[in-house]
């Protein structure tokens, strides 16, 4: 059993991810690491991000498909507040994270959630601007604005 302040053995895991590795390879080592922490959502280095935050950051889609297929947590943030929908690269993984934030019902939330920027609290479209990701902010757009629509909707 670990201790509270054991990590799991992540290197293999992260390595093989940089490399891009086999999705069979990569399987394995996820499952290896998610056997060891316990946890799906357990953080994979010091800034307290998941394997779904470091996916998304890096743009990894075939590992952000495997973490949504496992029931990874999408609303959990990092030390700075980041949610893995604030880390997303590309339109596909902003359309991976969306379209199961929808099925879980947790869309409305993850679109709320802030971080803790310097410069002041910072949502997922604010980061996608920062970041310079117009298809990524088109995306989050269209959502918000349907998820508005739908709500609206459904109050009446």
């Amino acid at each position: 059993m670990l201790s509270q302040f054991a990590m799991p053995a992540k290197a293999p895991l992260l390595q093989h991810i940089k490399d891009k590795k086999s999705e069979a390879t990569i399987r394995a080592a996820l499952n290896d690491y998610i056997a060891e922490s316990g946890d799906i959502n357990a953080v994979c280095n010091d800034n307290d991000e998941t394997i779904l935050s470091f996916a998304c950051r890096e743009n990894y889609l075939e590992i952000i498909k495997i973490l949504l297929d496992q029931q990874a947590d999408l609303l959990k943030v990092d030390k700075g507040s980041h949610s893995c929908l604030m880390r997303v690269m590309s339109a596909e993984a902003c359309q991976l994270i969306i379209t199961a934030a929808a099925q879980k019902n947790c869309l409305q939330q993850l679109f709320n959630l802030r971080n803790a920027d310097a410069a002041g609290p910072m949502s997922a479209m604010d980061m996608a601007c920062m970041n310079g990701k117009p298809d990524v902010l088109n995306l989050l757009l269209e959502y918000a604005v349907f998820d508005d629509i739908k709500r609206m909707v459904d109050s009446n």
